[in-house]
């Protein structure tokens, strides 16, 4: 079992299937000769590190999957593969990999250690075929389906075969140590100037140089400034939930949300007393020489009625959106909310989106107006305060697109302003692009294998010196041209000597290597590429 996973909502946990024994004689079965199978109107065309394989046997579409031929692809990259007749496994093995796939299972071995598979290997045409996904999870290779012209790109990290790509290591780069306080958790962090590291502990923002850690700031000391809008109280201050923090220019930038609980004002659940009703608000502050100064503060959505609370609640009974810290209880109302991820530009501007307590009024077709009870909106923060709207949608972005079958992770958004042109990089996998001249909008969904297992959702979103990276439940990646490009998948992460499963908090990118944040032990990691 994998010990990686994030900590809002997704699960990079191998799954474990459980079916009854005829189910598993049927699928046994359909395994040996697939009924399903059709292969695509068009050859589909299959490239390792730039070179187009011959096959003997093609790769198919079956069921929306799309399915390979294992021998040639593996000994592209490097492995050499063989077969044992007597336990019908195939076995490839590299200098530091070693695979083993049995014909009809869901699982096979890597080093040792189980890979879940989309579905079981089979054999046709005396090739033993298997999904694309795999060649990724077993070998660490990016891959890449391009639906549109039936090609497979598949790429070693050394990018020229002879080998697997490199796997990582977790090198422990900052321990926070045991909490001090009972709200004291690891929100996130950043790598700033002259590697000083940032890290928020609860309401506390900690820096580490050279060894040497301290705290840096508390919002105990933002409580003056937030006086006039009414947050300055410690239940308010507690609330805090982090969404971004940057340097720039000798200054710590921090946005998030707060909530604001309405006087006397709770929901009782399992005789438990829960701060639930009130309202949210968007907060952008930064530090400089140990200052704090606002730069935007704004109320976001409501939350009047116990229905919006009731409406969140999980098969088991159990709210998915209550937190319990020590005896005390929280409505964990920023689960579903938009975050505010912020880019620069080059005049200090910040480019922000926001989610509002208003309506938003759309035209219909047929004359009228249709309402959305929520607003959202991205903004242009000048230096010197002013507030210009950009763009705006309702509820959700599949409001202004035709169709989207992720909702959830539409709270990870990144806008990115440049000549004239804003972009917005979605966490359910879509990039929109709007001519602000014209407001033209265009919309690029990234290319998946399969969809209802969506490899390249844009969450956790990283803008690096005009670089974009990503952190999912399948790994690290990046973007060519809008175009994704895994550089670290999950299964090449080495978890040696962990013994507990690893919640990702948050990551960042000092240039050279890639730092994750645990949950779980309160540290972070700098990943090490294996000698």
């Amino acid at each position: 079992m994998s010990n990686f996973t994030t900590r809002e909502g997704h699960s990079i946990m191998k799954r474990t299937r459980l079916i009854t024994f005829a189910a598993a004689v049927i699928i046994l079965m359909a395994a040996i000769i697939p009924q399903g199978s059709v292969s695509a109107t068009s050859p589909i065309s299959v490239y390792v590190n730039g070179s187009k394989l011959a096959f003997t046997s093609p790769p198919i579409l079956q069921n929306g999957s799309v399915l390979v031929p294992m021998r040639p692809i593996f000994e592209a990259l490097g492995a050499d593969v063989s077969w044992n007749q007597d336990t019908s496994t195939v076995v490839a093995a590299s200098q530091q990999t070693k695979i083993e796939l049995t014909i009809g299972r869901w699982i096979a071995k890597k080093n040792g250690k189980d890979i879940s598979l989309l579905s079981p290997a089979f054999i046709r045409n005396k090739s033993t075929y298997v999904p694309l996904r795999f060649v990724s999870e077993a070998l660490g290779a990016a891959v890449k389906w391009d639906a549109k012209r039936y090609s497979v790109t598949i790429t070693s990290q050394s990018g020229s075969g002879g080998g697997t790509s490199k796997g990582y290591s977790l090198q422990k780069a900052w321990s926070l140590g045991p909490p001090s306080e009972t709200y004291d958790w690891i929100q996130g962090f950043t790598i700033g100037a002259h590697q000083t590291t940032y890290a928020m502990d609860g309401i506390k923002i900690k820096a580490r140089k050279d060894g040497k850690e301290r705290v840096y700031f508390s919002l105990k000391n933002l409580a003056p400034k937030l006086e006039e809008y009414g947050l300055n109280d410690p239940a308010t201050i507690h609330s805090f939930r982090l969404s971004d923090m940057q340097e720039r220019d000798g200054r710590l930038y921090v946005s998030g949300l707060l909530f604001l609980n309405k006087e006397n004002e709770q929901y009782e659940y399992y005789n438990q007393n829960i701060l639930l009703l009130g309202f949210t608000y968007n907060l952008i502050f930064y530090i400089e020489d140990g200052q704090p100064h606002l730069v935007y503060v704004e109320r976001a959505v409501v939350n009047e009625k116990p229905d919006n609370f009731t409406w969140y609640e999980t098969s088991s009974g159990q709210p998915e959106n209550i937190l319990q810290w020590g005896d005390f209880y929280l409505y964990d109302y920023s689960r579903y909310l938009l975050k505010l991820r912020f880019t620069f530009m080059e005049d200090g501007s910040l480019i922000v989106p926001r989610e509002l307590a208003q309506r938003h009024y759309l035209p219909n077709e047929g004359g009228g107006q249709s309402v959305s009870h929520s607003y959202h909106s991205v903004i242009r923060i000048h230096p010197d305060g002013q507030i210009e709207e950009l763009t705006s949608w309702g509820s959700h972005l599949g409001s202004i697109r035709e169709y989207s079958h992720v909702y959830t992770t539409d709270r990870h958004v990144l806008p990115v302003l440049k000549n004239g042109e804003l972009t917005l990089y979605t966490g359910n996998g879509y990039i929109m692009k709007e001519q602000l001249h014209s407001g033209q909008r265009t919309f690029t969904e990234l290319p998946e294998e399969d969809s209802y297992e969506p490899q390249f959702l844009m969450e956790r979103p990283l803008y690096h010196k005009g670089k974009l990276y990503f952190l999912n439940d399948k790994g690290i990646f990046t973007l060519d041209q809008d175009q994704p490009r895994m550089l670290i998948p999950e299964p090449s992460i080495d978890f040696t000597g962990m013994d507990h499963t690893v919640y990702i908090v948050d990551f960042d990118y000092d240039g050279k290597h890639f730092y994750i944040s645990d949950f779980t032990t309160r540290t972070i990691y700098k990943l090490v590429p294996s000698a």
